[in-house]
């Protein structure tokens, strides 16, 4: 199964349901591009002109199961009988290890942060075991975007409280329907240009930039 890596704050919100897209760069598409055909198969042309630059497949495709993972705190130690190290995530604050046989099981901690002085290690997301996720999500949606174009309520959807961010008595000159639209759409990209760079670093926002935004469902049932 593929993996889903998303940030602590990433995953809380898709677990409240505050999250239900998100953003991810375009790997190969050129990003001259400004032509986009998509084929039933899943795969993705992306041409300028009369001129086929470039022939994607995105990671994840529509009707797809992925694991979320976030980043974890890996043991030094495995438990007895050769199972294998143990993982701790602070979302869950549950520790859980797979026995030799293949069967996971799981304890509380005593305390909520590990002690890396006792040799825990902080691991990245993309790096979690399989066995040691809890929540899937099943695939929806895939459009490849330019990351500049998104709107107001996709920036919503990727878990921002755009609404809490906008003046409660916005300004006589901005209070058409049409100026209060312009007005949370430019809101909403300033805090999905600060949400992006946090994740990415700093100057990695580029309006121009290929994405592809992934739609996705919840499923309730842990693994």
């Amino acid at each position: 199964m593929k993996h889903l890596p998303l940030t602590e704050a990433q995953y809380r919100a898709v677990l409240d349901g505050a999250k239900t897209q998100l953003r991810r760069k375009g790997g190969s598409i050129p990003i001259e591009a400004d032509i986009v055909h998509s084929w039933k198969d899943g795969r993705w042309e992306f041409g300028r002109g009369e001129d086929l630059l470039e022939v994607v497949t995105p990671l994840y495709t529509i009707g797809e199961t992925v694991a979320l993972v976030l980043p974890y705190w890996q043991s030094p130690d495995e438990i007895p009988g050769g199972g294998r190290v143990t993982i701790w995530d602070a979302v869950s604050n549950l520790c859980r290890f797979r026995w030799p046989d293949g069967e996971v099981d799981w304890y509380e901690p005593s305390r909520s942060i590990p002690n890396s002085d006792e040799g825990w290690k902080l691991m990245p997301a993309p790096s979690m075991p399989e066995w040691a996720g809890l929540y899937t999500v099943t695939i929806t949606g895939v459009q490849p975007e330019r990351l500049g174009e998104i709107g107001a309520k996709d920036v919503e959807a990727e878990g921002v409280d755009v609404a809490a961010k906008l003046p409660a008595f916005p300004p006589p000159e901005v209070r058409s329907p049409k100026k209060l639209d312009e007005l949370a759409t430019f809101v909403a990209r300033l805090l999905f240009k600060e949400l992006w760079e946090s994740i990415y670093g700093e100057g990695s926002w580029n309006p121009e930039l290929w994405v592809w935004a992934y739609t996705f469902k919840l499923n309730k049932e842990t693994q």
